[in-house]
């Protein structure tokens, strides 16, 4: 089982607007509404590998009873705690004449210390029970930056996989606790580093200092140009094949989801890399964070191209 932790869920609506500008008003030519989150998008991917996923995190609300449903609806064992206050909306406006995506993020409720407490009881349980973990996403209000880093702990002393995806400072406390794997896109690296990157050679380099921290993986995405993996001391470089993009957001989560169910399936480093490679791809061809097909993910398997890198 694949274990998702998702600290700040959300309702996640895409709208398709053409010539979306600010100041207008438009009416979308399309509109979806899913349980989202980053966690919540790994959760739909590595559901759509076949692989057994339960979910877990914070929800409040009428939103929150709307996104355990979702979550349902998947076909994911929902394990959350409910909390007061209403979990939140975020919102993704895709303009396919410009080729932009413009986000609005609410910040969700606030967790009280007594809420944090009962999950990460239910946490140890629940960490037990599977093979794989992963944490994604930004800490909603109230919560500890040194969480994902307790996780992360908690994990080893467990002896389970962790895989950690976010950003600042829950990023940079997050690895203080020795994740298995950490998937920063460049920008994410950059504020990490505080240093400006400018290179695949810079990429490595950052990637070789971060894993003297204990960290096993790193996987740096870097859209249409693939990604470059520092992975048990080698190098390796991922060149994506040319998509046309549908809908490019949850395709980090996508990636995170391949590689998760990479590791529970037993696969060798670089079909693990070729694995999640081809669901962020499947991912951006197909509406909706975190929406990939099967058959997509194993065409684009056969197809991406992994070259190691000599260092």
């Amino acid at each position: 089982m694949i274990l998702t932790i998702t600290l700040n869920a959300a309702i996640d609506k895409t709208y398709t607007i053409g010539g979306f500008h600010a100041g207008g008003n438009f009416r979308p030519s399309e509109m979806h509404a899913l349980a989202g989150g980053k966690g919540l998008n790994v959760s739909r991917a590595a559901k759509a590998l076949g692989r057994q996923v339960t979910a877990t995190g914070f929800l409040g609300g009428h939103n929150g009873a709307f996104i355990e449903d979702g979550v349902k609806e998947m076909g994911v064992r929902p394990e959350f705690v409910y909390v007061d206050g209403e979990s939140r909306i975020c919102i993704a406006v895709l303009d396919p004449h410009g080729g932009t995506t413009t986000e609005i993020w609410e910040k969700g409720p606030i967790i009280s210390s007594v809420a944090c407490d009962q999950f990460m009881n239910k946490l140890d349980d629940l960490i037990g029970q599977a093979n794989v973990v992963t944490a994604s996403g930004s800490l909603p209000q109230g919560v500890s930056d040194t969480i994902y880093a307790d996780i992360a702990v908690l994990c080893r002393r467990l002896e389970k996989p962790f895989i950690l995806d976010t950003s600042g400072q829950a990023l940079s406390e997050g690895i203080k606790g020795k994740p298995m794997m950490i998937k920063p896109n460049v920008h994410e690296l950059e504020a990490l580093l505080q240093k400006n990157i400018t290179d695949d050679d810079e990429i490595i380099s950052a990637a070789e200092g971060i894993a003297q921290n204990g960290i096993d993986i790193i996987a740096v995405s870097m859209g249409e140009k693939g990604s470059l993996v520092w992975a048990y001391g080698q190098v390796y470089k991922v060149k994506a094949p040319y998509v046309e993009v549908v809908d490019a957001v949850g395709s980090g989560d996508s990636m995170v989801a391949g590689y998760a169910a990479g590791i529970e399936m037993g696969y060798s480093v670089k079909d693990m890399i070729r694995l999640g490679a081809a669901c962020a791809t499947a991912n951006v061809v197909t509406y909706g964070a975190g929406t990939i097909e099967s058959d997509t993910v194993q065409r684009f398997f056969g197809q991406l191209e992994i070259y190691d890198i000599k260092r």
